[in-house]
């Protein structure tokens, strides 16, 4: 049987699963992608803006990877049903989107627009004219338009930095084939 599913296809797979697990979303996961020879654990994290980014830090770091401003306050909302622990403190639990974080809804945007986000970079969304007014659309939308709007952003996401060439669909998640 050929390998079909790469790491990220499956991390990708568990993301829509967790989503529609809430009821949320769902949007096409291509399988097929292959997987890079190598791994850096710290790599990832070059990658996704800190909570403490401003606007431009946060439309920057979106922009380099081909996505927009519509892709940066839609997948915003994708984080915010987990929780975080806190800087000092790692024993307390602290709630991202605080009485809603087992749903998959709006509340977060309701959040944002009433300054009361987590981050710095839950606050930057509303710093801009272009973003704080989408952030309103949605909140005065559906429900199901957010969820579709949703699916093309997290599909949108996938198709970044496809690999090719020298890649691999691994045989163990953890290690290259051999």
């Amino acid at each position: 049987m050929p390998l079909e599913l790469s790491l990220v296809r499956l991390c990708s797979l568990a993301a829509r699963r967790l989503c529609c697990g809430h009821r949320g979303p769902y949007w096409n996961v291509p399988t097929g992608r292959r997987d890079g020879r190598t791994s850096n654990a710290s790599k990832p994290w070059q990658n996704i803006p800190p909570p403490t980014s401003n606007f431009s830090s946060l439309q920057k770091s979106f922009a380099n990877k081909g996505l927009d401003l519509k892709d940066l306050v839609l997948l915003s909302a994708n984080l915010k049903a987990k929780k975080c622990r806190s800087i000092n403190d790692n024993t307390t639990i602290v709630e991202m989107d605080p009485g809603s974080s087992s749903k998959f809804d709006l509340s977060y945007f309701q959040l944002v627009l009433k300054r009361k986000g987590l981050f710095q970079s839950d606050a930057a969304l509303t710093t801009s004219a272009t973003t704080k007014s989408y952030i309103n659309q949605l909140v005065q939308g559906s429900l199901k338009q957010f969820y579709a709007e949703f699916g093309q952003a997290m599909e949108k996401m996938g198709r970044i930095e496809v690999k090719t060439g020298s890649s691999e669909i691994r045989k163990h998640c953890a290690a290259v084939n051999s």
